[in-house]
C-alpha cells in the first residue's frame, strides 16, 4: 500500500545499503501508522549519472518519494520523514542536506491490491485477512 520510489544515483548505494534501508523504512512505516509490514514496498530507482540536475548543475541529491494513505496526522508524517532521513544518513552516509523526501496521501478507496480496495485506517488486519483467504481460494 504504501510506496517509497526512492530516486538515487546511479551506483550510489551497494545492494546491501538498499536491503537494509528499505528494512528501515518499512521497520519505521510499521512503528509510526501501525500499518502490517507486509503492506510497504520500497523501490529504488537508479538515475544514470549526468542524467540529474538541481538548480542546472549535476546534482549529488536522492530523492524519496512517498505514497501513502490518507488518514496519517501531519505530525505521523513528520516523524516519518524524520526517522527515515535519520536512518538514510546512518546507512548510505549521504548528508541529510542531499535527501528530499516528499510524502503524498491518496484515499484508499483509489487504490487497489489483490482485486480489493485497500482498507481505511484500522481495518488492515480484517482486509489482509480476506485478501490471503482469496488468494488460497477460500
Amino acid at each position: 500500500m504504501p510506496v517509497y520510489h526512492c530516486l538515487i544515483q546511479q551506483n550510489s548505494l551497494s545492494a546491501d545499503q538498499k536491503q537494509q534501508m528499505s528494512r528501515e523504512i518499512t521497520r519505521i512505516h510499521s512503528e509510526v501508522t501501525g500499518a502490517p509490514a507486509i503492506f510497504v514496498d520500497v523501490i529504488f530507482d537508479e538515475v544514470p549519472r549526468g542524467d540529474w540536475f538541481t538548480g542546472g548543475e549535476p546534482s549529488s541529491r536522492s530523492i524519496i518519494q512517498a505514497a501513502i494513505r490518507a488518514g496519517r496526522s501531519d505530525d505521523k508524517k513528520a516523524r516519518l520523514m524524520t526517522e527515515i532521513s535519520r536512518s538514510w544518513k546512518q546507512v548510505t552516509g549521504q548528508r541529510q542536506e542531499d535527501l528530499e523526501i516528499a510524502v503524498t496521501d491518496f484515499q484508499a478507496r483509489h487504490l487497489m491490491r489483490g482485486g480489493m480496495l485497500l482498507p481505511e485506517d484500522g481495518q488492515e488486519r480484517e482486509w489482509l485477512a480476506r485478501l490471503q483467504g482469496a488468494a488460497a481460494g477460500d
